[in-house]
């Protein structure tokens, strides 16, 4: 049975004519960085999830989307299947298979610094340790995935990335001054997400992973001949080590001369008898170290249903945008689905000109999709969103639609 509540405008979990109940076929949840592929026009979206027949009801991977508009999608199936790959063990045998692929994300390399070519997509996704031998994760890592030559095939599909090595680990990030929210206990699947952005004031590769507590930050130069160390960690509000709770699916990136951190927060935020789980932002100052918030973080939905987001900037335009789940862990499976689970949320326009003054980071639809609507019923294209005072800011948000 197909499902008549199949979104049309929302990248979504492909359907399959499974009858009324889970579990379904494919599964996704967090979004992933995405990446602009200028010579076709074309974005390509990612979503953390499985497809149960190829990866395993245990097993995540990346679902992809390819869309032109970010407002019609077309489902590509599992791209990053944790199945695919082998890796060689320290007593040099051969291991089938990651445990899985979890967060991370696509981020190209025009001035050729990683040395795969200035026309390759790279990925970074948190995998167990190749080394480690096993279902169970040991060691959580951070693995570099590469499509050299660009990300599409020439018949316009996905190439299937190369697994190159692992950037870092929760013992090597140990060993560097890293303290791990549980120093006990390796197998610390909070050492996730890892997402990577450039930093062009000090020239530095900066890797962005979740930690329970908060961020940890490694820095790179010269990612084709060295290692990435070991930064500092950003503390959030209010935390401590061992606290309920997690940071996840941070994104730490320069935009328009600010340092921006937006993360997902599982904090002890409880609303009629749930943890409440929300998507947060702060600007600060960057010193090739030390990141420091001058702003408090603030949360960007009040809804209850935009969660694990990627924040990501637009070529054309230069916006700040922004995607999430279109769920949360509370409600899990429980949604308006049948024969499919899982779909991000529109993507959003984020504004954070004024945060420094008045702490407010203001969400609009984008352009083309108020186009699109204004279209649909006959009027006139206007000029971007509305005037700021009109907006929704982080002090009056509504649920995703």
């Amino acid at each position: 049975m197909a499902s008549t509540y199949y979104p049309l405008c929302h990248a979504a979990s492909p359907q399959q004519d499974v009858g009324m109940y889970g579990p379904y076929w494919y599964y996704g949840n967090d979004a992933q960085t995405p990446y602009y592929d200028a010579k076709s026009g074309k974005w390509v979206f990612f979503m953390l999830g499985s497809h149960i027949p190829t990866v395993g009801t245990n097993q995540n991977g990346w679902q992809a989307w390819i869309t032109t508009d970010m407002q019609r999608w077309e489902p590509q199936g599992i791209f990053l299947n944790p199945s695919d790959y082998t890796s060689t063990a320290a007593d040099g045998s051969t291991i089938k298979g990651f445990t899985a692929v979890w967060g991370g994300g696509a981020f190209g390399d025009p001035e050729n610094l990683w040395g795969f070519g200035s026309d390759a997509v790279l990925f970074t996704g948190s995998i167990a340790n190749p080394e480690t031998p096993g279902l169970k994760p040991e060691n959580m890592a951070v693995g570099l995935f590469v499509c050299k030559g660009g990300i599409f095939n020439d018949d316009g599909t996905l190439k299937k990335p190369e697994f190159v090595k692992t950037l870092t680990d929760i013992t090597t990030a140990q060993s560097q001054g890293y303290v791990p929210d549980k120093p006990d206990h390796l197998l610390d699947t909070d050492f996730r997400d890892a997402r990577m952005s450039w930093d062009p004031v000090h020239r530095l590769w900066v890797l962005a992973v979740s930690v329970s507590y908060g961020v940890a930050l490694f820095t790179c130069a010269n990612p084709a001949s060295e290692e990435f160390t070991f930064a500092s960690s950003w503390l959030g509000p209010d935390r401590t080590l061992g606290q309920a709770g997690g940071v996840e699916c941070p994104n730490f990136l320069y935009h328009k001369g600010q340092w921006v951190l937006v993360y997902s927060d599982q904090g002890k935020i409880f609303q009629n008898g749930l943890m409440r789980q929300t998507v947060m932002i702060c600007t600060g100052d960057w010193d090739g170290k030390i990141f420091t918030n001058t702003t408090t973080p603030v949360t960007i939905d009040h809804g209850w249903t935009f969660y694990a987001q990627s924040v990501f900037e637009e070529p054309a335009t230069g916006d700040l945008l922004c995607v999430g789940w279109l769920n949360n862990w509370n409600l899990g499976g429980s949604f308006w689905n049948t024969g499919w689970n899982g779909m991000l949320t529109w993507v959003r326009r984020l504004d954070i000109s004024t945060m420094a003054s008045d702490g407010q980071c203001r969400v609009y639809p984008r352009a083309s999709l108020l186009d699109d609507w204004r279209a649909k019923i006959g009027l006139q294209a206007q000029p971007d969103a509305p005037a700021p005072d009109k907006a929704n800011t982080t002090k009056d948000n509504t649920h995703e639609s």
